[in-house]
């Protein structure tokens, strides 16, 4: 077991629970999580805007993008996105980013 690892899972949980009882400071998050494009639906209740919760190890606020509601989707909207072409233009376009960073 790597109790390094299990310390910062801690540490993470307290400050998430920190937010969540009205903390104004952004989460931190670890070193290992470089980037992070949250593709989110406003009228998801399950989703968030996760710039406004988290920061990155640099102090970089995660970049937040919208996806369009379908009327169509009911309450069903958590996964029904997943499924539109621009959700997958948005994720190729991410990847092919980090693979141009890295030199893959």
């Amino acid at each position: 077991m790597d109790l390094g690892a299990s310390q910062t899972h801690v540490q993470l949980l307290t400050q998430l629970v920190n937010k969540a009882n009205g903390g104004s400071v952004p989460v931190q998050l670890p070193a290992s999580l470089n980037r992070w494009t949250n593709l989110w639906e406003p009228l998801d209740v399950l989703a968030f805007a996760a710039s406004k919760v988290f920061q990155l190890h640099n102090g970089a606020a995660p970049v937040d993008l919208p996806v369009s509601h379908q009327a169509s989707t009911g309450l069903w909207t958590h996964s029904a996105y997943w499924r539109l072409p621009h959700v997958a233009s948005v994720i190729g376009e991410v990847m092919r980013q980090d693979q141009s960073a890295t030199g893959l």
